[in-house]
């Protein structure tokens, strides 16, 4: 699970900007939590603030470092490194073109807390490292895995890990981290677990489109439906069931394998006059598709346990559902596996503490360019004291107490 990501001159957040998903002491929702080792996780996360906040740039921060761990081994010459096509340093300021971009992760996996983090500067690898402590509430000794700096590696774990390191970091090349090629020999354990976790995580993070293209749906409907997925029957039911919540003309939806090209037609299956319809999902509404698209990768990271990242997660959502979905990822009949939901959104009907702790709430604000990110756990109302849980977070929100809003006359 996601305890902690940081990140520092990645677009409009020039400084440091820390994300936590560690529980805090507060009571609110403690059912909801999950725990490891004594260890209290949050399993979802939102965020608020105006348009051009910075918002959407903090989902793609996150994307970016996944991308470059699963990514960044592609060292044909003829290709534009994956680091050069994902440097986008803070750009208002030419001091910062001069400084790397930083992103670091921490893990909770097995029982143990892993803090991964690299450094680059456009095409170049300056630093990379990877610590392991046992998770818990006290404070544990961290050891080292490797240490990067430049193409010197150093290794102060076991013989076979150190064997491993030493074996890759033979081969690195300044824009190859050391990590993607440690996770794709698959020869630990460990290095696999961390590197999945980070590739299935940028694999999961969605930010939705405006418009679906039909080709996406089609991937989506070859997924679903293709029979060497062990889950099949148990997804496209739970993905028909929430369609079927939205749009209560759908009783069903199925896909049929076209012979000539090998790909999948998806339908809808309408109730008329007592009789069954079946018409090409392609006619859908625009909400219905991206909730057929949404729907794959909520439940996806519900049945594996991943870390769900959505960006703008109610357009074109009704209130209610989206209530639904952040309800599925806290309730644990449902969130078996210890998913991970992280949003953004506009609606405030989930802004209330019948829905979400003060911790899970977060507001992104941009002051003279530069974004920033606080949680309303960590906010002081004017007298220097915590904000009420019994608190309408939402109307106070609009009334601009905590910031985070357009400048409006």
């Amino acid at each position: 699970m996601l305890l902690q990501f940081r990140f520092s001159n990645y677009r409009s957040f020039a400084e440091e900007t820390v994300f936590d998903m560690t529980a805090t002491s507060i009571r609110e929702h403690q059912k909801s939590l999950i725990e490891q080792n004594g260890v209290q996780m949050l399993p979802v996360a939102a965020f608020y603030g105006a348009n051009a906040s910075g918002k959407t740039s903090f989902f793609m921060a996150f994307d970016a470092m996944c991308r470059l761990v699963s990514g960044a081994s592609a060292r044909e010459t003829d290709e534009q490194s994956i680091l050069k096509a994902h440097s986008n340093p803070f750009i208002f300021d030419r001091n910062y073109s001069d400084k790397p971009t930083e992103y670091e992760v921490c893990l909770a996996i097995n029982g143990f807390e892993y803090r991964y983090g690299f450094a680059h500067m456009g095409q170049k690898v300056l630093c990379e490292y990877l610590y392991k402590r046992k998770l818990s509430k006290n404070k544990t000794i961290e050891k080292t895995i490797f240490e990067r700096i430049g193409r010197k590696v150093v290794s102060e774990f076991n013989a076979s890990i150190k064997k491993e390191v030493e074996y890759c970091a033979s081969m690195s090349v300044d824009h190859s981290l050391l990590l993607t090629d440690l996770g794709l020999r698959k020869k630990m354990v460990e290095f696999d677990d961390i590197y999945s976790w980070l590739r299935n995580a940028v694999a999961f993070r969605f930010r939705v489109n405006l418009l679906i293209p039909q080709s996406f749906i089609d991937i989506v409907a070859g997924a679903v439906f293709d029979s060497s997925k062990p889950f099949e029957k148990e997804l496209c039911k739970s993905i028909s069931s929430l369609i079927t919540e939205m749009d209560k003309s759908i009783i069903s939806i199925k896909s049929e394998k076209k012979e000539a090209d090998e790909k999948y037609l998806l339908k809808s299956i309408h109730q008329y006059n007592n009789a069954e319809i079946e018409v090409p999902f392609s006619i859908e509404s625009d909400g219905t598709k991206r909730l057929l698209v949404l729907s794959y990768y909520i439940f996806v990271s519900l049945h594996y346990g991943h870390c769900c990242f959505i960006d703008e997660l109610d357009l074109q959502l009704h209130p209610l559902l989206l209530r639904r979905i952040i309800h599925m990822f806290k309730d644990k009949e449902i969130n078996k596996n210890g998913a991970q939901l992280v949003f953004s959104a506009h609606n405030i009907i989930n802004l209330d503490s019948s829905d979400l702790r003060r911790d899970e709430v977060w507001f992104v604000e941009k002051k003279n360019h530069i974004s920033s990110i606080f949680s309303l756990y960590d906010y002081e109302d004017e007298d220097g004291g915590d904000i009420r849980s019994d608190l309408n977070y939402g109307k106070h929100y609009l009334l601009g107490r905590f910031g985070a809003i357009p400048y409006l006359d």
